[in-house]
């Protein structure tokens, strides 16, 4: 599967008629600013899915539209995403200690920053391990108030 930019500079937007092969392309005409894209996207998708679905595979739409400087990019389901040579450099998938499973991988922040070039250290919390804390910080909870939560099952906590 596959997605064009949605918002994309006039001139990008104008490559896409002839990387279609069809100048005088509806694309052209209903696509041209954001604002008409947004409006004319019922119309729109489905003219770019049809163009798409005519290639024999998922690699000649994205060497085509190389050439005629359309952005294209894939769109991926997790399990794809993890080895990809475009995902794995840009630190864009993480790996976080569970308690109970281990290491799992985590979708990571898609934007980077030079003044900030660590992330932050993040691990999978147990069931329930900030309900008191959350309750009483940001709800006022007095103690009693949670543990009758906690005894009548309302509150759970512990392992997964």
């Amino acid at each position: 599967m596959h997605t064009i930019a949605g918002q994309a500079e006039p001139g990008i937007v104008a490559s896409l008629p002839r990387a279609i092969a069809d100048p005088d392309s509806p694309v052209l005409l209903i696509g041209a600013t954001g604002s008409l894209r947004a409006a004319n996207q019922a119309e729109l998708v489905p003219l770019v899915q049809a163009w798409l679905s005519s290639f024999p595979d998922n690699a000649s739409p994205m060497a085509h539209c190389l050439v005629h400087r359309v952005p294209l990019g894939e769109v991926f389901d997790p399990t794809q995403a993890v080895g990809h040579p475009h995902v794995e450099p840009r630190r864009m998938l993480r790996r976080v200690p569970d308690p109970v499973l281990g290491e799992v991988l985590v979708a990571g922040y898609p934007f980077k920053f030079s003044a900030q070039p660590q992330l932050p250290a993040l691990y999978a919390p147990l069931l329930g391990e900030h309900n008191r804390e959350v309750l009483q910080r940001v709800l006022g909870y007095d103690d009693a108030t949670i543990d009758a939560l906690v005894g009548d099952g309302v509150l759970q906590s512990g392992p997964r």
